[in-house]
């Protein structure tokens, strides 16, 4: 199932692109239902997609957000039954048709649904399991059968925690993108434009790049959209992530900062929001490297993946599960969060040798296609499934 707010049919974000992927390929041994925040229901390549109408949650949202200062930190609003009540409500009424229910971050109907009889699995895409409150969660992983997680970071950290349950690791996936055309002036980012992504980092790495180049661009793509404080900065432990709490004063977050960049540089910025998911596979492959310099402990790292799938070499902090995606100094180079004189210098050093540039490329296209391919996580998902 989606997440309450995310549309999977097109895909709004990484989790529902897993989703459609998976689903896909196990319809065609399995009956696969997806339920997702929609009106009325549809059915492609054999998944049906059944929508959930919950509008009503958002005027709650909308009411309670104003709140979410006050809640308990380790006890948050997002983790609570009031966020997005009907959207469970709904799962949880539909929970007789279905032998198992795969739930992707969100685990307030997993007692629910395990009472209904269905098996749960539990799939985390973040660190909130170690973050909220051990009673909370012990709690609800009683209900849980199987927690996967997309990397071993993430993993390591959920046994150490909760020994007790059963954790698995199952890395995303990705489609194998076509020959590049590199453009060998052309930085890209790719993702949610926020704080915690460091797209501040890479600005000011980009303005030190553009004192000894003069034919460079950077090219964003994604949303602006700042993670709720509830579920980041005021969970999140790491003192480098407390510290983003300067970005939620108010005024935005990318205008600031571009208004602060040179005019020579300022204007070599490109910033295009949603888009098709081809058309970012294409910029991908035309990109001259593939730059993610997350602050906070990413848990995969998608964008990484997608790059290396295209053909192009990326560059990208040593943080979380990323060092599990780039192989520092064989299919791409790693750096030190919060340092763009350390990203400038990489970024820097695929931009002017060719034949590095290439290397790595090479090698992250071969590891792609061997380890991330979307038909090899769906294996890996069905024969977990069939465990239970």
């Amino acid at each position: 199932m989606s997440q309450p707010w995310a549309s999977v049919l097109p895909p709004s974000e990484s989790v529902a692109i897993w989703t459609n992927a998976v689903g896909r390929r196990l319809a065609s041994r399995h009956d696969v239902a997806v339920l997702a925040r929609a009106r009325g229901s549809d059915r492609r390549e054999g998944v049906l997609y059944a929508g959930i109408e919950a509008d009503r949650d958002w005027r709650l949202m909308k009411l309670l957000k104003p709140t979410e200062r006050v809640w308990p930190r380790r006890l948050p609003l997002f983790a609570s039954p009031l966020y997005h009540p009907l959207y469970w409500r709904e799962v949880i009424r539909r929970a007789g048709d279905f032998d198992l229910v795969h739930l992707h971050n969100f685990s307030q109907p997993a007692r629910a649904l395990r009472a209904a009889g269905a098996r749960v699995v539990l799939h985390m895409h973040c660190d909130w399991l170690t973050q909220l409150d051990p009673r909370l969660v012990r709690r609800r992983l009683a209900a849980v059968d199987l927690v996967v997680t997309c990397s071993d970071y993430l993993t390591g950290r959920g046994r150490s925690a909760f020994p007790a349950t059963r954790w698995e690791t199952v890395h995303n996936g990705v489609e194998m993108g076509s020959d590049p055309r590199p453009d060998g002036r052309t930085i890209l980012f790719v993702g949610r434009v926020s704080p915690d992504k460091g797209v501040h980092v890479l600005l000011e790495a980009f303005r030190l790049l553009c004192e000894r180049r003069d034919d460079l661009r950077l090219e964003l793509i994604g949303d602006e959209a700042l993670p709720s404080t509830s579920m980041q900065v005021r969970l999140d432990e790491e003192p480098r992530v407390r510290r983003l709490a300067r970005f939620y004063r108010g005024g935005g977050y990318l205008e600031p900062l571009l208004a602060e960049l040179p005019p020579g540089v300022a204007e070599r910025v490109t910033h295009r929001t949603w888009i098709a998911h081809d058309e970012v596979l294409a910029a991908y492959r035309r990109a001259g490297v593939v730059v993610l310099p997350s602050v906070w402990n990413e848990p995969f790292g998608m964008p990484a993946v997608e790059a290396q799938a295209a053909g192009r070499p990326v560059v990208a902090s040593q943080v979380g599960g990323l060092p599990e995606v780039v192989i520092d100094g064989q299919t791409g180079l790693l750096v030190p969060p919060e340092d763009p004189l350390a990203l400038a210098s990489a970024m820097g050093r695929l931009l002017d040798d060719a034949e590095l540039s290439r290397r790595l490329a090479e090698a992250g296209r071969r590891r792609a296609q061997e380890l991330f391919s979307w038909d090899a996580v769906a294996r890996r998902v069905e024969t977990l499934y069939g465990e239970l």
